[in-house]
């Protein structure tokens, strides 16, 4: 995810994949229907991969670069939720019944699965990979595809028995601490380290992956049966990593195809991308608005539509409201 400011330089494909990445992330959250559900569960792998897509090597040293990418990241998600925090209590004030209490308003701070408002912990997945993508990517100009292929495979065939030994740990902070951090680092690194690659494969190089991807998920089926990769999502692993990675690479190489049309190069398109994070952000708002709908069956696309595109007008208003303040504090809330 990015909010910067569009340039000339920018790729409209991979606009085009974090702007898809984006749109699946709302689906997820409009209560969809369980088939379509299911399929777009490669979401938070996809906009990962485009992640790593986008890395350039460091200028300035590791310190520097992890301080830029920390306050990058975590100060649009600070800042709505002070905003989100300060309404809750406006209405708290006029309505006299508060929706969250003080754990779920700390865990939403500190990124966490539960207690939070829910929705934010994808930022702390990407906060952990910003920070670890550096040594990725040096590893990465390391090893060939084949040597790239067995880290892969180790990471998911370990991750399990990371998890495990996680769950042994007696000191409770020290094993929270790990299950919300570790677990996320080995198995989005088995989808940021594929992307370092792909630019430099044949396409006979990608197919053969494709195939063998495909492969190890009907395998995947074969032992667990058919079940939707969500069910490997928290922590992601083996299913969730091998179906987001296959789906991410798909799309990378359906390029040639889906790169020409119109849509791709489009102002929406190039919007969504570059505005990304923040209507993430505030496609929370219309998410507890609606949520009493939820699950109302027959109205999913009208749910999704609606967040989109309040959200949407939500993100241009923000920015309306920034353009009205002195350039110092704009640019601090921006």
């Amino acid at each position: 995810m990015e909010n910067k400011t569009i340039k000339a330089s920018r790729d409209p494909y991979i606009d085009f994949l974090r702007a898809f990445g984006l749109l699946l992330l709302v689906v997820a959250h409009t209560s969809a229907p369980s088939v379509i559900a299911a399929i777009r569960t490669f979401d938070v792998p996809l906009m990962v991969f485009v992640s790593a897509l986008c890395y350039k090597p460091l200028r300035g040293g590791y310190l520097t670069y992890a301080r830029k990418r920390f306050v990058r990241l975590y100060k649009p998600v600070f800042i709505f939720l002070t905003l989100f925090f300060l309404a809750e209590t406006a209405s708290l004030i006029l309505i006299g019944k508060p929706m969250l209490n003080y754990m779920q308003i700390a865990g939403s701070y500190l990124l966490l699965n539960n207690p939070s408002i829910g929705y934010v912990w994808i930022m702390r997945v990407f906060i952990i990979m910003a920070l670890a993508i550096p040594f990725l990517y040096i590893l990465s100009q390391r090893i060939n595809w084949t040597e790239l292929c067995m880290i892969v495979l180790s990471l998911i065939l370990i991750q399990p028995l990371i998890i495990w030994s996680i769950g042994w740990i007696e000191w409770k902070i020290l094993r929270f601490a790990l299950s919300e951090t570790l677990p996320y680092l080995i198995g989005y690194s088995a989808i940021v380290l594929p992307a370092f690659k792909i630019k430099s494969l044949s396409r006979k190089q990608i197919f053969i992956t494709l195939g063998l991807l495909l492969c190890s998920i009907i395998l995947m089926f074969a032992i667990n049966g058919i079940v939707s990769p969500q069910r490997f999502k928290y922590p992601p692993q083996s299913l969730y990593i091998l179906y987001g990675l296959f789906c991410s690479i798909a799309l990378w190489s359906l390029r040639p195809v889906i790169g020409n049309l119109p849509l791709v190069s489009s102002s929406a398109v190039t919007y969504l991308s570059s505005n990304s994070m923040w209507i993430y952000l505030w496609h929370i708002i219309p998410v507890y608005a609606l949520s009493p709908l939820m699950d109302v069956p027959g109205l999913w696309f009208g749910r999704f539509m609606t967040v989109t595109i309040v959200a949407i007008l939500l993100n241009m208003l923000w920015h309306r409201f920034l353009k009205l303040l002195p350039d110092r504090i704009a640019k601090t809330l921006g």
